[in-house]
């Protein structure tokens, strides 16, 4: 399926397609298929997210790209390119936040964008830097309206992997 150059809904849908393909192949455990549909979906969200530099929701789909592809890559024990993938989603999700302060589902993602970081430099061993960034990422979800009721799971993951590294 090609989109043409202008024609966001086609790339929509295209991007769509990568991420429904990555889910297939996860489900079946082929991680490195799972990767491959990832980064196609990601070259797709690069595009529109360059096409729309002030929209809050392209952002946060590159982000998410980002943010999946770091995960599979710390499945595989990939840590250093984990923790490139995963700063991207961070970088992103500053970006995000700052275009809708007080939106409370990019701060939510912006803390856990941030705890994600404290993980892949904990399976590095810089033990010092992944408390700093869990400890930002379970800042930025509790100073949200509501954040004991509505994000009681992010911060007890937080407050999990702060735990882990002791």
């Amino acid at each position: 399926m090609k989109a043409s150059p202008n024609d966001d809904p086609s790339k929509e849908e295209l991007a769509g397609a990568y991420r429904d393909r990555a889910a297939v192949f996860s489900a079946q455990g082929d991680l490195v298929q799972t990767l491959k549909c990832l980064y196609d979906e990601l070259a797709v969200r690069q595009q529109l997210a360059a096409a729309h530099p002030e929209s809050a929701l392209q952002l946060s789909w590159l982000a998410r790209s980002h943010e999946d592809i770091g995960k599979i890559l710390l499945k595989q024990g990939e840590w250093d390119r984990s923790l490139g993938a995963l700063s991207e989603n961070l970088a992103v999700m500053q970006r995000t936040a700052s275009l809708q302060p007080g939106n409370d589902l990019w701060e939510a993602k912006l803390g856990h964008a941030y705890g994600l970081v404290g993980v892949a430099l904990a399976r590095l061993g810089r033990r010092v830097e992944a408390r700093e960034n869990l400890l930002q990422g379970r800042a930025t979800i509790a100073r949200m309206r509501n954040a004991r009721e509505r994000f009681a799971e992010s911060l007890a993951w937080c407050d999990q992997e702060l735990a882990a590294l002791n």
